[in-house]
């Protein structure tokens, strides 16, 4: 049931990726001149080597380089100094984890302790998805071109999360195991605790908009993972140190994805030079929209 709920919100994320940004794509922009419309170049008025690509096979090959990229620069110096900064903090948790859920499980009872009302946990569980659609709706509705790219980004990252953190899960080892919960067997440990889903997407989120437009943004979200983080704690939904491995891996990936967003707004102007027939050189310079 786990394995399905995370496919059926990776299918959710990607359409919503699809129709926030293909009516971009799909539009047709009329070029300078007749000329440049039958693939002439408008300036030299010479035949071009090949006609510009469409905006729909343009849009489809831009998703294909831009996944490699995400997933190729978690290969870096910058990952390795994430881990190296989120492993002691792991550590020192897990040294703790069954401490601090004692303030909430009562084990000779088999019972929850101390527990929030039942709509806090769901509050936190279903609390990221607002952000998520609101902040990817940046990829169709914002004008500014570094809002668009990171909406569009948190959207295409978001499913290679999920898939993560699944990919973890599957691990079975002790710091693997749910917290003890009444709801589950008092004799029968469950396995499936780290990472935690839910707070790799809300740091991914959280870091992904805060680091690149400040605390008007990485303010409320990090509060809002906060949030999550907490409620799950003393709901015995997670160990404090499933909590922190869920931040290192949507930390990761957040970073992983502004440097796709530093490239693709670098590769937005481009500048060239040549010559006409007379030899006059001509410059020039070209943002893509």
């Amino acid at each position: 049931m786990l394995h399905k709920k995370n496919r059926v919100l990776s299918a959710i994320v990607l359409f919503s990726y699809a129709i926030f940004s293909l009516p971009l794509y799909a539009q047709t922009t009329p070029l300078t001149s007749p000329a440049a419309q039958d693939g002439y170049n408008a300036v030299t008025g010479k035949k071009k080597c090949c006609p510009p690509p469409g905006k729909l096979a343009s849009f489809l090959g831009d998703i294909g380089s831009d996944v490699l990229n995400l997933n190729l620069n978690l290969f870096d110096w910058d990952t390795l100094k994430l881990i190296a900064t989120f492993f002691p903090f792991f550590v020192g948790t897990r040294m703790i984890d069954e401490k601090v859920q004692n303030c909430f499980y009562d084990r000779q009872h088999h019972k929850n302790i101390n527990q929030p009302p039942a709509w806090v946990h769901d509050a936190a569980q279903y609390s990221i998805g607002i952000p998520i659609v609101l902040l990817g709706s940046y990829a169709l509705f914002e004008k500014n071109f570094e809002k668009a790219q990171a909406g569009r980004m948190l959207l295409l990252g978001l499913p290679f999360v999920i898939w993560g953190k699944t990919l973890l899960k599957k691990i079975n080892m002790r710091a693997c195991y749910r917290p003890w919960n009444e709801q589950f067997s008092r004799k029968k440990r469950c396995f499936g605790g780290l990472p935690s889903g839910h707070m790799s997407e809300a740091m991914y989120t959280a870091v992904l908009f805060g680091s690149r437009f400040g605390p008007k943004y990485g303010v409320p979200l990090g509060f809002l993972a906060a949030f999550l983080g907490v409620a799950f704690l003393v709901c015995n939904r997670h160990y404090a140190s499933q909590l922190v491995a869920g931040a290192g891996l949507g930390t990761i990936y957040a970073v992983a994805a502004n440097k796709v967003i530093d490239k693709n707004i670098c590769d937005r102007w481009s500048a060239g030079m040549e010559c006409d027939e007379n030899g006059t050189p001509l410059f020039s310079l070209c943002c893509r929209f």
